[in-house]
């Protein structure tokens, strides 16, 4: 008789319009994880009826609750749906122009557009250029104009004629929710779970050196049912390989300044949903999201006393991580106002001694949003 191996097991997932009802025809894609913790409970209450011959008189079912967390190593596209469901907003594309009237400038750092189309983005936005002849990549931008883009990272000289692209698609926490139907199914034999009314209630990363960047998401949903048939064939998201902690080109900013010899980075996003249950069902009526809370964690080679300094003397700084894979492709995680908590640096042996500067972010009033994402 067959049975359920978990190398047979996979998770789907489609975005529901309404919260916890699944499309009529879903449209499922595959998640990529690495381990897995979803599940419903239904909660035993039992009866305090004192009987006389010490037994219990009855049990009844109380609340269904849906919870749980799958954990992955993160790539460029395969949590996108994900991630906007964890800062409960949309990916922004509207910073896209496409023209054969950009050129672009060695010398100056500019990017030119004789036909004044760049005039969304601006400084600090990490632009993408695309099909141009020598230029393709990512750009920080140190000014802005309709005209022209001055960048800080270097170009080769590249006249107009040729269409290229610009774009900067971005993402900031907000306040619209964003559910999932998420499907556990066993191929070995065919058989599955369904949660419906799923929601991001964290999200973790963990950047550390030599090892895949990896992370988790915890959700929290609204019902569960067992099935027998899939809701469908699920197609796979982006296949890009994980990130890695040691790749050489990515870049770690504190205070707007370099930071080296990081020993590893922590973020952890905290949505506090909370379940909300009435007369009448045993299935959550809601579930309402509470304050959105980013902390996070760098640790770093003991080398001066900035980062001490500014705990003690409660001085805001913001933290930019760029993270690239081998094909081009990247994302930035930029927090801009963060508070600093520590600890004294101690001495454990005779091995290096870190500074481990636990975080706070905070509401930056310009970008109204305390992260930014862009890819």
């Amino acid at each position: 008789m067959p049975y359920a191996s978990g190398s047979r097991a996979q998770l789907n997932y489609v975005p529901e319009v309404e919260w916890g009802t699944t499309p009529e025809t879903p449209s499922m894609k595959k998640v990529r994880y690495t381990t897995e913790s979803l599940a419903g409970s239904i909660e035993q209450l039992q009866s305090n009826e004192i009987r006389g011959d010490r037994m219990i008189a009855a049990v009844s079912r109380g609340a269904v609750d849906v919870r749980g967390s799958f954990n992955f190593e993160f790539s460029y596209g395969a949590l996108d749906a994900f991630l906007e469901g964890a800062l409960w907003n949309t990916w922004d594309e509207t910073k896209k122009v496409t023209a054969a009237t950009i050129s672009l400038d060695q010398a100056s750092k500019t990017i030119t557009d004789s036909g004044n189309g760049l005039g969304a983005f601006e400084v600090g936005d990490v632009i993408r250029v695309s099909d141009s002849v020598s230029n393709d990549g990512y750009y920080t931008v140190a000014t802005a104009a309709s005209g022209s883009l001055v960048t800080v990272e270097a170009m080769a000289d590249e006249g107009s004629g040729t269409s290229i692209t610009i774009s900067c698609e971005f993402l900031k926490a907000g306040s619209v929710q964003k559910s999932f139907t998420i499907e556990k199914w066993f191929a070995d034999i065919a058989k599955g779970a369904v949660f419906t009314g799923c929601l991001v209630d964290t999200l973790s990363l963990e950047i550390r050196p030599n090892a895949m960047i990896t992370g988790s998401l915890g959700l929290s949903g609204k019902s569960q049912s067992f099935t027998s048939s899939p809701l469908g064939s699920p197609s796979a998201v982006a296949s890009n390989d994980p990130f890695e902690g040691s790749d050489n080109s990515m870049m770690v900013k504190e205070g707007g300044t370099v930071i080296a010899l990081v020993a590893s980075v922590t973020l952890n996003l905290a949505n506090n949903l909370n379940a909300v249950y009435t007369l009448g069902s045993n299935s959550k009526a809601d579930i309402s999201e509470g304050r959105s809370n980013l902390t996070g964690s760098l640790s770093a080679l003991f080398q001066d006393l900035t980062l001490l300094n500014k705990w003690l003397d409660k001085t805001p700084s913001s933290l930019d991580l760029r993270i690239p894979d081998a094909d081009g492709n990247q994302y930035r995680i930029y927090i801009p106002n963060i508070e600093f908590s520590g600890s004294t640096p101690q001495v454990g042996g005779e091995n290096e001694i870190m500074l481990d500067m636990p975080f706070q972010a905070l509401l930056d009033e310009t970008l109204g949003s305390q992260i930014l994402i862009s890819r």
